[in-house]
């Protein structure tokens, strides 16, 4: 049986991938290079993952190295409160 209290153990520094939704590809990217560049961070991957039929909404998928939990929880909340972000995962 699986215990949903249980903490997920991350071994740092390790790669990690947020997926950002949002409605235009461009804003997001701008959103996520100001937030990124701001905190000194260089090496960063973006790239667009999906577009909705009706091209309403973007997915696009952010990979980056993060040190620390503290790090990884920054970004998301950053990423997560951007006018130009609807979802982050």
């Amino acid at each position: 049986m699986i215990d949903i209290n249980k903490k997920l153990e991350i071994k740092y520094p390790c790669e990690w991938n947020y997926k950002i939704i949002g409605n235009k590809y461009e804003l997001i990217v701008d959103a996520i290079e100001d937030i990124l560049l701001k905190n000194n961070e260089k090496k960063y991957k973006v790239e667009l993952s999906k577009k909705s039929k009706s091209s309403k909404y973007v997915s696009v998928n952010l990979n980056i190295i993060v040190v620390d939990e503290a790090t990884r929880l920054k970004y998301f909340k950053k990423l997560s409160q951007n006018k130009n972000i609807n979802i982050v995962i």
